[in-house]
C-alpha cells in the first residue's frame, strides 16, 4: 500500500498512444517533500506501461536525478499507477481513433482519397481499414470509387472509291453494375480517325455526350448495351501512276490506252509505310490477284502484261484495276482503268442497218482512227468475211457482195447486197479486217440478219 495517491484530473486531454515513446503510456512524478539543496538532490520516478499481447502490462520503474541525466532503470523496484480511461465522447472523429485507409491517416473529416488504380479480385475489392486504438471500435463507411474495366471493341471499315474510309469501333458493355452512375467508355483510337457518330444498338444516338480527344473518345452517362462509334479516315492512297512499256526498259504513262503486249507497271504512293496491299485486275471476270506486304510508302507492284495476265483478247478490251491497302487502322482503295488495243488503228462502228429482208441491203458506218491522238486514218484494205450457221467463215467479194464507199478520211460506208443467191435468208456472223500499211490490222465482229419475205 503507497503512503499516499497522489490525483490528477486531466480533463478532456487525449490520449494517444502512437505519440509516445514506444507506444506506451506514461506518467512522471517528482517527490515535493524533499529539499532541492544540499547533497540530496530533487529526484524524480517515471512509471512505464507496456501493453503485451496478452493484455497484461509489464511494470517498469525508473529514476533520475537530474534532468541532463539519462533514466535508470530501479531493478526490483515497483510503482503503482491507477490511471482511469474515459472516452470524451461516445462518437469520435476518425482522426481521433487513429483510423487509417491503405495504412494513410484520414483527414478530420474522416475521408481517404486514393488516386491509384487496383484491380479486383472476383469482382470483389479489399480496401484495408484500421486503427490503433485500445478497444474495439465500429465505424460506418460509405463508398465511391471510379471503376475502371479493361475490354476490347472490334473494329472494321467500309471503303469506297473516291471516298473517306469509315471505320466502325463496336463495343458490348455489361460491366456497369445496377447502381452505378456516371457511367464512362473510353473507345481509344488512332490519332487520324476522326469521330463521325454513334449508334446505340442500331439506332443513331442523336444527341451523345461526347468527350473528343486525339487519341480517344469518351462517351458519357452511358448504360449496358451494345454501342458503335464510326470514324472518318482519309484515303491511305495518296497518289497513284500507271505507266506501259514495250521492252521492259523505258516507261511512259498511261492516258488511254496501252497495247495488249506491253508490260505494266503500277505504282502506289502510301500515307502508311507498314501493313498489306492487293490489286484486283478484271477485264469482264475477275483476272488475278497480286498481293504484297508493304515496307515503305513508295511501293511498287509486280510487273505484269494484259495478253499474258488478263482475259483481254479484243482490241478497245477494258482493264479495270482496284487497289486496296490495310494496315489494321489505316485502310486504302482506289479504282483505275484503261483500255488496251491490238493496234494503233481503232475502227468504230457508228451505225448500222444489219436486219434487212431478202434482197435488200444491209449497211455498215465505220469510223477508223489513230488509238493514240484520235487522227483519221484512210484504209489500204478491207476484207469483209461472214460466217453462216455452220460454221464456216468464207470471204465475200468487193463489188459482187458488199460495197465500199468512202465518204470522209477516216469515215465509210460498207453496204452488203443481199440479193446474191448465196447469201440465203438466215443469221450470220459478219467479220471485218481493215488494213493500213502503218499500222497493225484490226477486227471488228459484227452481226447480218437476213430475213423471208
Amino acid at each position: 500500500q503507497p503512503a499516499r495517491w497522489y490525483q490528477a484530473n486531466y480533463t478532456n486531454v487525449i490520449l494517444n498512444i502512437s505519440k509516445t515513446v514506444n507506444n506506451t503510456f506514461f506518467a512522471v512524478f517528482h517527490a515535493i517533500n524533499v529539499p532541492s539543496s544540499g547533497i540530496i538532490k530533487k529526484q524524480g520516478f517515471i512509471f512505464y506501461a507496456f501493453e503485451e499481447p496478452n493484455d497484461q502490462y509489464e511494470n517498469i520503474f525508473y529514476k533520475r536525478i537530474s534532468s541532463s541525466l539519462p533514466w535508470i532503470e530501479q531493478t526490483g523496484k515497483n510503482g503503482l499507477l491507477k490511471v482511469n480511461l474515459a472516452p470524451l465522447i461516445n462518437t469520435p472523429t476518425p482522426d481521433q481513433i487513429n483510423l487509417t485507409v491503405f495504412g494513410t491517416p484520414v483527414n478530420s473529416s474522416g475521408i481517404s482519397h486514393n488516386q491509384a488504380f487496383f484491380p479486383n479480385e472476383n469482382n470483389q475489392f479489399h480496401i484495408p481499414i484500421s486503427s490503433l486504438w485500445f478497444n474495439e471500435v465500429k465505424y460506418n463507411v460509405s463508398f465511391l470509387g471510379n471503376f475502371k474495366y479493361n475490354t476490347k471493341s472490334s473494329s472494321t471499315f467500309n471503303a469506297t472509291d473516291g471516298k473517306d474510309i469509315l471505320w466502325n469501333s463496336t463495343l458490348f458493355i455489361n460491366h456497369f453494375p445496377s447502381d452505378s452512375r456516371n457511367n464512362t467508355a473510353r473507345f481509344y483510337k488512332p490519332e487520324f480517325w476522326r469521330y463521325n457518330c454513334t449508334y446505340n444498338e442500331s439506332v443513331l444516338d442523336s444527341d451523345p455526350e461526347v468527350i473528343i480527344n486525339p487519341n480517344f473518345i469518351d462517351l458519357l452517362n452511358i448504360s449496358n448495351n451494345n454501342w458503335r462509334c464510326t470514324f472518318n479516315q482519309t484515303n491511305a492512297i495518296l497518289s497513284t501512276q500507271i505507266q506501259s512499256s514495250n521492252d521492259n526498259i523505258a516507261w511512259i504513262n498511261i492516258v488511254n490506252f496501252a497495247n495488249i503486249t506491253d508490260y505494266i507497271n503500277i505504282s502506289v504512293q502510301f500515307n502508311n509505310s507498314n501493313g498489306a496491299t492487293s490489286m484486283y485486275i478484271y477485264t469482264s471476270v475477275l483476272d488475278v490477284i497480286l498481293e504484297d506486304n508493304i515496307t515503305e510508302s513508295n511501293f511498287f507492284f509486280p510487273i505484269w502484261r494484259p495478253d499474258q495476265d488478263t482475259g483481254a483478247k479484243e482490241n478497245n478490251t477494258q482493264i479495270r484495276l482496284q487497289i486496296h491497302s490495310n494496315n489494321g487502322t489505316m485502310a486504302g482503295i482506289e479504282t483505275l482503268a484503261f483500255n488496251v488495243t491490238l493496234s494503233q488503228m481503232n475502227m468504230t462502228l457508228l451505225e448500222s442497218n444489219s436486219s434487212v429482208y431478202k434482197n435488200n441491203f444491209a449497211s455498215y458506218l465505220f469510223s477508223i482512227n489513230n488509238s493514240y491522238n484520235n487522227e483519221s486514218l484512210d484504209l489500204d484494205d478491207l476484207i469483209v468475211q461472214i460466217n453462216s450457221t455452220s460454221g464456216t467463215w468464207r470471204s465475200l467479194s468487193e463489188y459482187n457482195h458488199y460495197y465500199i464507199d468512202s465518204i470522209n478520211t477516216g469515215l465509210l460506208n460498207i453496204t452488203i447486197d443481199t440479193t446474191q443467191p448465196d447469201l440465203p435468208a438466215g443469221d450470220y456472223l459478219i467479220n471485218f479486217t481493215a488494213e493500213n500499211m502503218y499500222f497493225s490490222s484490226y477486227m471488228y465482229n459484227s452481226t447480218l440478219n437476213i430475213k423471208h419475205r
